[in-house]
């Protein structure tokens, strides 16, 4: 350990770099500390420079930068993918052909997303209307079971909707991580390419 060094974050950045380089993709890492216990400086000043050193492209996503935006997800990806994009000196034509299918991924899984969040709070309001109007008729018991078949109706209509919205979401989600690996091919040597989401 160094005399500039007394925390050993070198060391734990060079056994990070070690590990990232090695572990199967994709996957998760977390730093967890406390505020304020100096997690952005290790990534920016000491995490960082390392990374550079062994030709490991990283874009840093800044959430408190970010705070704002409309949408978090969005926000993430034209990030990530503006930093990409300078990343790449090798092949730019190729690159931006990614970048754009990324681009393209990104919209369709936020309209999927979108789309399921309003499918279910349109069913939700149906299905309180549905029941508000079966108990106005309660006192005639053919009207209630007939509102009460078509709220079952509408249960299992909606229950199909998601599942078969589900597995779009699941495609495209697919999809997504696979062209993130083809862009990590495109920029880096070794197929890696690491982001942080520093919050």
């Amino acid at each position: 350990m160094s005399a500039d060094d007394y925390f050993g974050r070198n060391r734990f950045a060079t056994e990070l770099i070690k590990h990232i380089k090695f572990v199967p993709t994709p996957f998760t890492l977390g730093l967890d500390a406390p505020w304020g216990c100096g997690k952005s400086f290790f990534i920016n000043h000491v995490l960082l420079p390392k990374a550079r050193t062994e030709n490991l492209p990283v874009i840093i996503y800044d959430a408190f930068e970010h705070e704002k935006d409309d949408d978090v997800f969005v926000s993430m990806v034209t990030n990530i993918l503006e930093q990409a994009s300078a990343l790449c000196s090798t092949n730019q034509t190729t690159a931006k052909s990614i970048i754009s299918k990324i681009a393209n991924t990104t919209g369709r899984l936020v309209k999927t997303c979108v789309k399921i969040g309003a499918n279910a709070a349109t069913k939700i309001i149906f299905k309180e209307s549905l029941e508000g109007i079966a108990e106005k008729f309660d006192t005639k018991p053919e009207v209630a079971q007939t509102v009460g078949g078509e709220i079952d109706k509408a249960i299992e209509n909606f229950i199909l909707s998601r599942v078969e919205e589900g597995d779009s979401y699941k495609k495209l989600k697919l999809l997504f991580q696979m062209q993130l690996a083809e862009l990590a091919t495109e920029i880096s040597k070794n197929s890696r390419l690491v982001i942080i989401i520093d919050e």
